[in-house]
């Protein structure tokens, strides 16, 4: 596929989430497939159990919403640790375009820091750039550098940065134009200094 912008207006407005996987999601699929023989134990995850219903683990699901069905544990991650965190600790956490949407990211990834048992990891991926959230504008706050994160994280013994994306996967992802239709050389190419998404895997 060639982009050519010929309106102001992006192909489709939702990263292409109708169509099929938005761009920014592959990179987070493709990085957590490589990653989840590592996942095991009891599990933390953001929303839904998006990654950690298909791994050999078992998981708590954590949510602000209370009208997440899903989840079984609703609080502010950003909270104090005191006010109705789960008691015990986890051997993983599974935190995926969450940090851009929280009040304080310090606060939450000193939590999740506090959340996990020694010697257990926290996998987080954020967007470097993007459109405004649709479904969350009102709290749509953050984007993240892989620098940026690196600092965020500096409470974690080791911290293993990743960085996905390129200039034409970036335009191609403002677009709204999924995974699915760009060539997968085009999208698997790595530009540091185009990063589209930032990963961390960083442990206790």
């Amino acid at each position: 596929m060639s982009l050519t912008l010929k309106s102001i207006y992006p192909v489709n407005p939702d990263y292409g989430v109708y169509q099929g996987v938005p761009i920014a999601r592959y990179y987070i699929d493709k990085y957590m497939a490589a990653n989840a023989s590592k996942i095991s134990g009891s599990v933390l995850e953001f929303g839904g159990p998006t990654y950690a219903a298909n791994l050999n683990c078992s998981y708590d699901i954590v949510d602000i919403d209370r009208n997440n069905s899903v989840a079984n544990v609703h609080l502010d991650i950003c909270d104090d640790l005191r006010r109705g965190f789960p008691s015990k600790q986890y051997d993983f956490i599974i935190c995926t375009a969450v940090l851009q949407l929280v009040s304080n990211p310090q606060k939450a990834l000193d939590n999740m820091h506090a959340l996990l048992k020694p010697g257990g990891a926290l996998i987080l991926a954020e967007k470097c750039l993007s459109k405004m959230d649709s479904w969350s504008a009102s709290v749509d706050r953050w984007r993240f550098t892989p620098n940026g994160l690196q600092l965020l994280l500096a409470a974690f013994s080791r911290v293993q940065m990743a960085s996905f994306g390129n200039v034409y996967a970036i335009c191609a992802y403002l677009l709204g134009i999924p995974a699915g239709e760009i060539e997968k050389d085009k999208l698997d190419y790595v530009d540091p200094e185009y990063p589209l998404v930032s990963i961390a895997y960083a442990e206790r």
